[in-house]
């Protein structure tokens, strides 16, 4: 029997989608941000493009004068104009090092240190990494380390929350004496509300394990987020979904949207002489045809979906948050005659403005939870229960999750107290055990 390699042929139905509709569905599901800026990189790409922007100074005419300018001189000038940024946590705190009464070596130690913090303010990298990077012995980087850590804010250049914690507390002069004690041994114990394990290891009275336990809360866990530069998300809602006149209203935002129209044959046509021109400008109309194409799909399919949501959602409309009913994407597909998936991609990064604020399409999509009734309400407004009972409930006695199941069950909702955990760590809900109050308890 011949066994070895050959080459075959043989017959094979595959599903392939079409160039011009992977396009579409790469347009649908981008955010309106995303989408612009791809509107902006097409329109450099392709001489052929007609853009009309609403606001002149995005058009390619108006970035031409500004290069042409050599610049911009201020802000109004330009679109992406952004006000100066401010001052980082690194910047302030070389400027400190710089005055520290220390050794040159010492101080580009700190200043190294100072460039490898995180967002929070902590060490983000060994010592002898460090060391190694500077070519300096561990003992000097160390040096680095502590011209650091004694510049302000406190706590910062930590290498865990104990360190960070006890830098404060030591500069502190109306700290109480075990703070010390405190943070480096029973950290774990103030978590999970042992109290009497403090008193009996550090020997003291309650009242003075109290204070001491309150002025560590009071210190910062993260002294550099105060300094942290971030950018601000913005996002650009797609419709504004309202309740007027005893009735739901959509209207749909394209005013910010840009116009994209192809130039006339007759500009094109001047130079055709050209053979690689006409090759050329074939290829630039039919990819200039493929996003008005996609756009136009895409601006259709969003106002089927979107008023399919606020016709399913017209509770919400009237009354919040709390109304939201269960919703899925095969009963949105059914509604607007789309397939499930093409809902899933049209509401990826798509928000919709509100009498209740901007909020993102996916939010109006909530499983549902069986009622005693035989009905069903939504994942959304049992969240809403749940933190409106950790809201009012006694601060002494904070509800556990076991009797915030059993609250909901009496109102004929059907959780578990699993589901309780989980839709209150969705919330970001503390336990019961850390919502309780800093009084100590046996």
């Amino acid at each position: 029997m011949f066994q070895g390699m050959a080459l075959l042929q043989k017959p094979q139905l595959r599903f392939v989608l079409a160039h011009e509709l992977r396009q579409s569905l790469h347009l649908l599901q981008m955010s309106t941000l995303d989408l612009l800026a791809h509107i902006r990189e097409q329109e450099q790409d392709n001489p052929l493009l007609d853009v009309s922007w609403p606001d002149d100074r995005f058009s390619r005419k108006a970035a031409r004068r500004r290069s042409s300018a050599g610049g911009l001189s201020d802000g109004a000038q330009d679109p992406f104009y952004r006000f100066q940024s401010p001052v980082t946590l690194e910047q302030r705190l070389s400027s400190q090092i710089r005055l520290l009464d220390s050794s040159p070596e010492g101080k580009r130690n700190a200043a190294f240190l100072a460039g490898n913090l995180d967002d929070s303010g902590y060490l983000a990298i060994g010592l002898e990494e460090a060391a190694a990077c500077m070519a300096v012995p561990v003992p000097q980087m160390e040096l680095g380390l502590r011209l650091l850590q004694a510049c302000e804010p406190a706590g910062v250049a930590a290498r865990s929350l104990a360190e960070c914690l006890l830098l404060q507390s030591r500069r502190d002069p109306q700290a109480p004496t075990v703070m010390e004690r405190l943070i480096r041994e029973h950290l774990t114990d103030i978590a999970k509300g042992r109290w009497q394990r403090i008193c009996r290891s550090l020997e003291i009275t309650e009242k003075e394990a109290s204070a001491a336990v309150r002025y560590l809360r009071r210190l910062n866990p993260r002294p550099g987020l105060s300094h942290c530069v971030s950018s601000i998300p913005y996002v650009i809602p797609e419709a504004r979904l309202l309740w007027e006149d005893e009735r739901s209203v959509v209207r749909f935002q394209h005013a910010f949207l840009p116009k994209v129209n192809l130039l006339s044959s007759a500009w094109t046509n001047v130079h055709e002489s050209s053979s690689e021109w006409r090759s050329y400008a074939a290829a630039k109309r039919k990819e200039g045809r493929l996003l008005m194409d996609g756009l136009s799909m895409r601006q259709r399919t969003l106002q089927k979906v979107i008023r399919s949501v606020a016709e399913e959602q017209v509770s919400f409309l009237r009354y919040g948050a709390e109304a939201i009913r269960p919703l899925g994407l095969e009963q949105i597909a059914a509604r607007s005659g789309v397939h499930p998936s093409t809902v899933s991609r049209a509401i990826r990064d798509k928000f919709v403005e509100t009498g209740f604020g901007v909020l993102p399409l996916s939010r109006f999509f909530a499983v549902g939870i069986g009622t005693d009734t035989g009905e069903s309400v939504s994942s959304r407004t049992v969240k809403c229960k749940i933190q409106a009972m950790i809201a009012s409930e006694n601060k002494s006695r904070p509800l556990s999750d076991s009797e915030l199941a059993a609250a909901l069950q009496k109102e004929g909702i059907r959780i578990s107290r699993r589901t309780v955990a989980k839709y209150r760590e969705e919330e970001r809900l503390l336990p019961s055990t850390l919502r309780s109050p800093l009084e100590l308890k046996g």
